[in-house]
């Protein structure tokens, strides 16, 4: 989070190489973290992304930002989808009774203690959402497509903005 700060401050100031620089080391732990089966690394690299994201398309970069943003959205929708793959064996594991195989699941211990990460998990996953949407939009400004992909384009970023507000609706504080 430090460093993502620090990008912010840098990118703010137009400091592009150094914003940049701060969100690679960001990126670089976070991934160890994550190689390390570590859900909350994995929650760091979305969030990582949608700043890398922003830092790009305000410089103009859109193609890029487009890019990291979807790798922020499908990085956070993976981490849901362990949690929910967790929560569907736990359900499996109280039905048979069968409780041998439940010590590792992230789920289980989500649901018990949530940690901070499942709101920056949250945050991420809408703010990639966005990103993506905003992203479409640039694009469709800025190229000609033709007009079948132009009207799912069109289409296509006001439901993840609506989907993003829903989310945050539902899930945040």
């Amino acid at each position: 989070d430090k460093s993502i700060d620090l990008a912010a401050a840098a990118s703010q100031r137009a400091h592009l190489r150094r914003a940049a620089a701060l969100l690679r080391q960001a990126f670089a732990i976070a991934t160890d973290k994550a190689a390390q089966g570590l859900l909350v690394g994995r929650v760091a690299c979305a969030a990582v992304g949608v700043q890398y994201c922003a830092l790009m398309s305000r410089f103009g970069r859109h193609k890029v930002a487009l890019r990291e943003a979807f790798a922020a959205a499908r990085e956070a929708e993976n981490v849901w989808e362990v949690l929910a793959e967790s929560e569907r064996e736990r359900h499996a594991i109280v039905r048979t009774g069968n409780f041998a195989r439940s010590d590792n699941l992230p789920c289980d211990v989500v649901l018990r203690h949530p940690p901070g990460w499942l709101e920056r998990l949250v945050v991420a996953q809408v703010q990639a959402r966005h990103c993506v949407a905003l992203e479409i939009e640039f694009s469709l400004a800025a190229s000609v497509h033709d007009e079948t992909t132009a009207a799912a384009l069109r289409e296509l970023a006001p439901s993840l903005h609506a989907e993003a507000r829903a989310l945050a609706t539902q899930l945040l504080p």
